[in-house]
């Protein structure tokens, strides 16, 4: 029983009667306020967003291209003297 106890939360704030903090007012903006706010903060992020993918992308290709260019440089060379040997070989010209 003695967990149980533990469990229960308690309350870290005095709690005063009769008084009670104070709740944030909400600002309510004119209607053409709030959609020209909307639109700029969506015209923004989407911006944002854009450029964050382009970059991403073009990070994407580099890494691509260094390891197409890797495997071509590591493959290359072998295909191209199996190839010879093979050709040269039908060909009967092979030492």
């Amino acid at each position: 029983m003695a967990d149980d106890d533990e469990q229960i939360p308690t309350l870290t704030d005095p709690v005063v009667p009769g008084v009670l903090r104070p709740q944030p007012t909400r600002t309510v903006l004119p209607e053409d306020l709030r959609i020209e706010l909307e639109t700029e903060l969506a015209s923004r992020i989407h911006g944002l967003s854009e450029a964050l993918v382009q970059d991403a992308v073009r990070r994407i290709e580099v890494v691509l291209f260094e390891e197409l260019t890797s495997k071509l440089r590591e493959r290359l060379p072998e295909i191209v003297a199996q190839t010879v040997d093979e050709l040269l070989a039908e060909s009967g010209t092979e030492d």
